[in-house]
């Protein structure tokens, strides 16, 4: 999928054109050896499939598919919630098939894990949640800002060791520096989309 989005990208570039196929080739290769993908596939995380499916979102994107981009970002939700801010980008850029793709997913998605699993286990995802965000995680390959804030706290003793079942000690400085960043990056991305509709 990697190789395919460059392709397609090259072609659309007067400069990249005749090197497509250099570009798609790089884009694949550099997709297989990226770490933090190799590790998630090693600890059999549902992130891989994230990846993936973001990945073909992207994809769907770039060609107009705005329906199946949609649908396909529903899918990584129904996975991680913690991607609903997807649908905020939809409204907020008034993208109806995307929106519309999304809620056909999460509808139904969200419906079947409701008669599946029952309301408590949602609630109780809640609770999860929380105590993630409240942690983070201080693992050393973790290049986010919270893994760099915990790192530089010592919140974690020996964060060069992957920990199965241990979390970073709670640090509020952590927590809200890690809301405070978040806040930020999210900001500026969207004050740049406003500024760039602005202009056309």
């Amino acid at each position: 999928t990697s190789a395919l989005f460059a392709f397609i990208l090259a072609r659309r570039s007067e400069i990249n054109d005749r090197f497509r196929w250099h570009w798609a080739i790089f884009a694949g290769l550099a997709t297989l050896s990226y770490f933090p993908l190799q590790k998630a596939f090693v600890l059999g995380q549902v992130q891989v499939w994230n990846n993936a499916l973001f990945a073909l979102a992207a994809l769907a994107w770039i060609v107009d598919r705005r329906l199946l981009a949609g649908g396909l970002i529903g899918l990584m939700c129904l996975l991680k919630p913690q991607f609903l801010l997807f649908i905020l980008c939809g409204l907020l850029r008034r993208e109806w098939r995307f929106c519309a793709g999304w809620l056909v997913v999460v509808g139904a998605g969200g419906i079947a894990a409701l008669i599946e699993f029952g309301l408590g286990n949602h609630l109780g995802y809640l609770a999860v949640l929380h105590e993630l965000s409240r942690t983070g995680e201080a693992f050393i390959s973790n290049q986010s800002v919270n893994g760099f804030l915990n790192r530089l706290l010592g919140t974690d003793a020996t964060p060069a060791i992957w920990k199965d079942h241990e979390f970073p000690a709670y640090s509020p400085i952590v927590y809200f520096g890690t809301l405070v960043t978040s806040a930020i990056m999210i900001g500026t991305a969207r004050a740049c989309a406003m500024a760039r509709a602005a202009r056309t």
